[in-house]
């Protein structure tokens, strides 16, 4: 027999051998308990629309630390094109916008990087020396060309940092004026068709593109001015001689130098910098100034060895194997009724309603109180944790404009959605298919939901900076989205080892002739905590399947196993959102 027959029969025992232990095989197909279902109505009242570009990703170049899509096992040798392989894979998580190409690194001009290794060659007349790294393989036009393959938005991020002095040296790296000047040359090295449609100062932008073998423009219209601006303005205030007051109005300067350059040489594009409560008033108030705002969130991030209740140490592994789940899958926050959120409430987005764009977001954790606990996995608790984020944005879509989720492809961190290794063919990863199935699964507006009937459970551990008590969380979470003629219900089944029987009210939404003899289909998928499933010879044990739901009188009752997400999905021959005329 071959190792790769030896390995599939392994994985096929190991699979049925989990399912019956845990009982899913039965909880998938036994009957819903009549009972005791518990009730979910779905409503024909629509509450906001979803954005399209909500299901994003990010690709970031971390340089030595992950080289993102500069890793060797990406790229076809000697070339900054992908390899078809994982050019495969980054397809099935259909981003609908990628954002390039850094986070921090975007904006640590001259400290062992340089923006302009993302560029194909020198700028001519660019002012500054040539930077000493070497230009990347995978720079702006392998993204350019990378985004018309994945038939996604491209969105591109501006330094903004080189514009403040650094500690201890009193002088900032460049100037306002060449900080927006540097800005509006990416505008038009990006955008621009031709040399003569910029002015003569930006025109060897453009030619650049040109001699690069690229005449046609990317038309990038979503750009970010800036970074994580909250980071570097605690040093550069306390260490670098400026007040706050000083630091606040450059921070206003740069933003309204460097947006009127960009609009200047593209007035269509769409302009993001971040919330921080300091500047918020004075950004929004500049004209024509800022679009959107960025809000970024991780969980549960970095991780001691001991969990806090009521303010008492407990080691990580005195907790249980199902409250260790909990805390790591109340993600990321949740509302006084236990639903997943996104913390809008917090006063950098709380002290005004700009429309938002979170362009860095993920399930992300290491240390001790993650890995740390003897009897649970961590790997699905992330997946089941990455949907809650998503709840928590399909909720914000009445201000979220945009997300993307860190990070798309990568070699070395394990927040990755594609995994690129000299060892194994390129894979999505658990966080990489929960987004990849809500990505091919959901409708572009949000429908109200009663979901009061769902118990709710606590998680009273604080772990920490970011993992807090949560004294309620729904034990299913609950959202649903439509399209013209379809109903999506997004369910999380926060149950640690029983299954739940659910009653779904879907007759508001179904015209009557309908509401009897209907088929929903459940698409369902199911981890373990038991095994990790981003090891290549275990990730098998994730499974997908689809189940089709008889509608009775406009119900679907469904039994959903523990450890789940489940979309359920019902055609439907009319418009959402609109009452059935009697």
């Amino acid at each position: 027999m071959s190792r790769c027959r030896l390995v599939a029969l392994v994985m096929l025992i190991l699979i049925v051998a989990w399912q019956a232990r845990s009982g899913t095989m039965d909880s998938i197909a036994g009957p819903p308990d009549p009972e005791a279902p518990v009730s979910i109505v779905v409503h024909d009242r629509v509450l906001h629309p979803v954005s399209p570009l909500l299901f994003g990703q990010f690709m970031e170049d971390a340089g030595d630390r992950e080289p993102g899509p500069q890793s060797a096992a990406a790229l076809i040798p000697g070339t900054g094109t992908f390899r078809p392989e994982v050019l495969e894979q980054l397809r099935r998580l259909r981003a609908t916008v990628i954002r390039f190409p850094g986070g921090f690194m975007a904006e640590r001009h001259n400290r062992g990087f340089d923006y302009r290794l993302w560029l194909p060659g020198p700028v001519e007349g660019w002012p500054e020396p040539e930077p000493t790294g070497d230009r990347r393989r995978f720079g702006l036009i392998e993204f350019f060309a990378a985004c018309e393959e994945l038939d996604a938005e491209p969105m591109l991020v501006v330094p903004c940092r080189p514009a403040f002095q650094r500690a201890p040296d009193p002088k900032p790296e460049r100037t306002v004026e060449q900080t927006a000047e540097f800005a509006a040359g990416l505008v038009a090295f990006a955008n621009a068709t031709s040399p003569e449609d910029v002015p003569e100062r930006l025109r060897a932008w453009v030619r650049l593109r040109h001699d690069a073998g690229r005449p046609e423009p990317a038309n990038v219209k979503y750009w970010q001015i800036g970074n994580e601006w909250w980071l570097f303005r605690r040093p550069f205030i306390s260490d670098g001689g400026w007040t706050e007051e000083e630091f606040n109005a450059r921070h206003v300067e740069v933003v309204d130098a460097v947006s009127r350059a960009m609009r200047a040489v593209d007035p269509d594009i769409v302009l993001i910098t971040d919330a921080v409560k300091q500047v918020n008033a004075q950004i929004l108030a500049l004209k024509p100034g800022i679009d959107w705002l960025s809000s970024h969130q991780y969980s549960p991030h970095d991780s001691p060895d001991f969990a806090l209740r009521d303010g008492q140490r407990v080691p990580i592994e005195a907790l249980s194997a199902e409250e260790h789940w909990r805390l790591l899958t109340a993600m990321p926050y949740c509302d006084a009724d236990g639903r997943s959120m996104w913390r809008t409430d917090r006063p950098a987005l709380s002290d005004n309603d700009a429309p938002l764009a979170f362009t860095e977001w993920n399930w992300n954790g290491w240390g001790p109180g993650v890995f740390g606990h003897p009897e649970h996995e961590p790997s699905w608790s992330m997946g089941v944790g990455v949907a809650g984020f998503l709840h928590a944005i399909l909720r914000s879509g009445d201000r979220a404009q945009v997300a993307t989720q860190s990070m798309m492809v990568g070699s070395r961190w394990g927040i990755t959605a594609v995994r690129v290794s000299d060892e194994h063919p390129p894979r999505l990863t658990t966080k990489g298919r929960v987004t990849a199935f809500y990505a091919r699964h959901h409708g572009d507006r949000r429908l109200a939901v009663d979901d009061s009937d769902v118990p709710v459970d606590a998680q009273p551990y604080r772990m920490g900076v970011y993992t807090r008590p949560e004294p309620k969380v729904k034990r299913v979470d609950v959202v649903a989205t439509a399209t013209d003629d379809r109903v999506f219900v997004h369910l999380i089944h926060r149950g640690f080892d029983q299954p739940i029987d659910l009653s779904i009210d879907l007759s508001e939404v179904m015209p009557a002739s309908h509401r009897d003899g209907s088929l929903a289909s459940m698409h369902l998928m199911i981890g373990t905590s038991d095994l990790d499933l981003d090891n290549p010879a275990l990730s098998s044990a994730l499974a997908e399947v689809i189940v089709d739901e008889n509608i009775r009188d406009g119900v679907a009752k469904i039994r959903l196993p523990a450890k789940s997400i489940a979309i359920v999905e019902l055609r439907t021959p009319r418009r959402m959102g609109t009452k059935e005329k009697s």
